[in-house]
């Protein structure tokens, strides 16, 4: 559609243009009156503009609705709810809204709620236990420039922002700063989703993307702090889904594995390329039981820092679902660095560090199949650069600096395990 015609001074020359330069035509009269019905029906999309106030903000008075600092996600409940079926903007002000009750985007469409940046902040109230935000079947949904803090001190449930459905599609999350969450910051197990520019720090759990989910994107964020409290075992990023990609992510300190590739109906066809994961308790990158995967370009280091026995010590980890249902094959793995840095990084007790810099294994009698290795370096790591302990078919382990047992530059193919 041409720009609306939303004013009485666009109308009238809409409406010169009509008669004077048209010439009398009247289907060119008909299509000019068919553009100025179309013109309310534009502004009222565009100006579907909600704005919901803080109780310490100066910029009240202009606003929609204004919070008083008790249960705030009544008002923004309010103005998420009347928001027209086209879509529009709930935009909330600098300042804190304190949240006894989960704030809902339903089915919503074609819908953003938006802050001011990390000033905006929505805070779980004291005993709440509580999800902060939640869509099911949502549809071209945004959220950006807003903090989420989760005040874990005082809860001992409740995730960030939580998307169940698999029928749900095309979420944004950009610019999202998220903390002090009792139990993941993001999960979602929704298709063609983006987080992208966001901070995630001191949390029980960091992205979780389910094994429903595809084509979901985590870019250009930082990770870090995640599943350090008693008894917590979490991922930086989990990604369950297929057809999935990581890139330029900064992920550190988490009590698991850094990035994990490990789709649950076994496509894989995930990317991991250019993030750099360090601090990890387990492994910086592990695939398990995921196809297809290529990971390139990473920069793993000092890992394995888990102060009971982990189960990997490893840059990166092939290896098979240890539910025994299938292994990693046809990986390609190019490019990365991964070492140890214990000048820097000093081991606390009863950490063992990163012993490789690639470790191929299996728990279930499946290894890792078809896969290839190529021009990775990884010098540097405490044992070796290749811990070979399970090798299937069709392995590729090539120009691998580090590579000890064959040499920096030799070469293997593993046609037999």
């Amino acid at each position: 559609f041409p720009p609306a015609l939303s004013t009485s001074n666009d109308m009238k020359t809409h409406s010169l243009f009509s008669t004077r330069l048209l010439g009398g035509s009247p289907w060119l009269a008909a299509a000019a009156a068919l553009l100025g019905l179309l013109a309310p029906l534009r502004s009222s999309a565009v100006e579907s503009l909600i704005v919901v106030a803080s109780s310490t903000t100066s910029r009240s008075a202009s606003a929609d609705y204004v919070c008083d600092g008790t249960a705030d996600d009544v008002e923004i409940q309010q103005a998420i709810d009347a928001l027209p079926t086209l879509g529009g903007t709930v935009c909330l002000t600098d300042g804190t809204f304190n949240l006894s009750a989960m704030l809902d985007l339903g089915t919503k469409a074609h819908t953003k709620i938006v802050g001011s940046g990390p000033g905006t902040i929505l805070k779980i109230s004291s005993g709440a236990n509580i999800n902060a935000l939640r869509g099911v079947e949502i549809l071209d949904v945004t959220l950006a420039d807003f903090a989420i803090d989760g005040n874990n001190a005082n809860n001992s449930a409740g995730n960030g922002l939580q998307f169940p459905d698999s029928g749900a599609a095309g979420i944004k999350m950009e610019r999202l700063y998220i903390y002090n969450v009792a139990e993941s910051a993001i999960t979602v197990a929704a298709d063609e989703v983006s987080i992208r520019d966001c901070e995630i720090h001191d949390c029980g759990g960091g992205i979780l993307i389910n094994d429903d989910a595809e084509k979901c994107y985590v870019l250009n964020s930082r990770i870090h702090e995640i599943g350090l409290g008693a008894g917590q075992t979490a991922n930086g990023i989990s990604g369950q889904g297929s057809l999935c990609h990581f890139e330029n992510n900064v992920i550190w300190n988490v009590s698991d594995n850094g990035l994990t590739l490990s789709s649950g109906d076994n496509d894989g066809h995930n990317v991991a390329i250019g993030n750099e994961v360090y601090l990890a308790g387990n492994s910086g990158i592990n695939t398990g039981g995921a196809d297809h995967d290529i990971i390139i370009g990473n920069v793993c280091y000092a890992n394995g820092r888990k102060l009971t026995t982990p189960r990997s010590n490893a840059g990166i980890f092939l290896r098979d679902r240890i539910d025994g249902t299938h292994t990693s094959s046809d990986a390609i793995i190019v490019g990365n660095r991964c070492y140890e840095d214990t000048t820097h990084f000093p081991l606390p007790g009863g950490a063992v560090g990163q012993l490789y810099g690639l470790h191929l294994h299996h728990d279930t009698g499946h290894s890792p199949l078809n896969s290839v290795a190529v021009s990775n370096d990884f010098r540097g790591n405490l044992t070796s650069g290749i811990f070979r302990e399970n090798v299937g078919a069709g392995v590729v382990l090539q120009t691998n600096l580090g590579d000890t047992t064959l040499g920096d530059y030799a070469f293997q193919l593993q046609i037999a395990e």
